[in-house]
């Protein structure tokens, strides 16, 4: 999965060129006209992303499996949602996968034209189990189970372990370019910010946060907390193992992020934003910040790092761009804010991603 890279394009570089992919289901871009950026590719790379990888999940096949965790959403993996391509040949477990179960999502083969691509189903929203509910499961009044049924995604990992984290500033570069196209019959919401029923799609950036991150005041009071493990932190504060079995209580300081998140957090001094509560910062318009999709069109996209933002919600984290760690960029597909009755199904195909330069 190695292309050519494009290094130090002119300014009209690519004007007067069509970009079409070559999958009927999806339409053709506009003809873009480009400041200064450089394509990125799967490999190793000038950039300092060693072994990037592009990665594909769902909500029962990621590494937290949250619809089928039996700790957390408890749902048989036929009502959570699922990618057909490409096809995880498992249904969703109970506690997380290993890792040779996850590297079948690696196993993303692009189209003639290079463009990546997915396809799958989003589940309807379902409600939470009696059992669970408020301790171990969080639902949306009028939604659902918000906590665990989140959707589907991919994304590109900066390297092998999706770990390493990457500095922008060392490389001079200020934010991401691409090219977004989708199937004609996908209900994808490009454009708008509210739609009543389509689908959204977030461009997430997941970073490192330090460890001492102060976690949100009420988290042990208003929601349950997932951990590296797949255990669930209920709203009680007791823990509760992903199989059943009983997990390892939670030591130390509980306002911290390492010290709740992961089960063995002694000499660690960063975590995931993926495992925050919150969830990972992602591009989003400084005045519509309210867990909508981010402001995407059908065609080419561009943003920087200060269009990027931590989670809409008032004690979430602060995020430093001048010192940014970051992990990816990631692409998903998540519910309509006002959730579903009915499964919505989509492809969704990304072309041309590109960091962007300081000029």
């Amino acid at each position: 999965m190695v292309a050519k890279v494009w290094r130090h394009l002119p300014v009209r570089a690519l004007a007067g060129s069509t970009l079409l992919l070559t999958l009927s289901a999806c339409g053709s871009f506009d003809p873009v006209q480009q400041t200064r950026f450089e394509w990125l590719t799967t490999g190793d790379n000038e950039f300092g992303m060693m072994d990037a990888h592009w990665v594909a999940y769902d909500d029962q096949h990621s590494t937290t499996s949250a619809c089928t965790n039996r700790a957390a959403g408890n749902h048989p993996p036929e009502q959570c949602s699922h990618l057909d391509k490409p096809h995880f040949d498992w249904s969703g477990g109970s506690c997380p996968p290993s890792a040779d179960q996850l590297d079948a999502g690696r196993k993303i083969v692009p189209e003639e034209d290079g463009a990546i691509c997915i396809h799958g189903e989003l589940s309807a929203m379902q409600s939470c189990d009696p059992k669970k509910v408020p301790e171990q499961c969080f639902e949306a009044s009028g939604v659902g189970d918000v906590s665990n049924m989140w959707g589907a995604g991919f994304g590109l990992a900066f390297s092998h372990d999706g770990k390493t984290a990457w500095n922008p500033r060392d490389h001079r570069v200020r934010g991401m370019a691409f090219d977004l196209s989708i199937a004609q019959d996908t209900k994808l919401a490009v454009g708008v910010l509210d739609p009543p029923s389509d689908l959204f799609l977030r461009v997430e950036i997941p970073t490192l946060l330090p460890g001492t991150t102060a976690l949100p005041s009420d988290i042990f009071t208003t929601r349950p907390v997932m951990r590296e493990d797949g255990s669930v932190i209920d709203t009680s504060g007791d823990p509760h193992g992903c199989d059943g079995a009983p997990p390892a209580a939670v030591n130390g300081d509980r306002t911290e992020l390492a010290s709740v998140l992961l089960p063995k957090p002694d000499a660690v001094s960063s975590v995931s934003s993926e495992l925050h509560p919150y969830g990972s910062p992602f591009w989003q318009k400084p005045a519509d910040r309210d867990w909508g999709p981010s402001p995407v069109r059908v065609g080419h996209n561009e943003f920087e790092w200060g269009d990027v933002y931590p989670p809409p919600q008032d004690d979430a984290y602060a995020l430093d761009r001048n010192q940014l760690e970051i992990l990816g960029v990631h692409f998903q597909v998540v519910h309509p804010k006002k959730g579903n009755s009915a499964p919505l199904a989509f492809m969704v195909c990304i072309n041309h991603l590109a960091v962007l330069l300081d000029e």
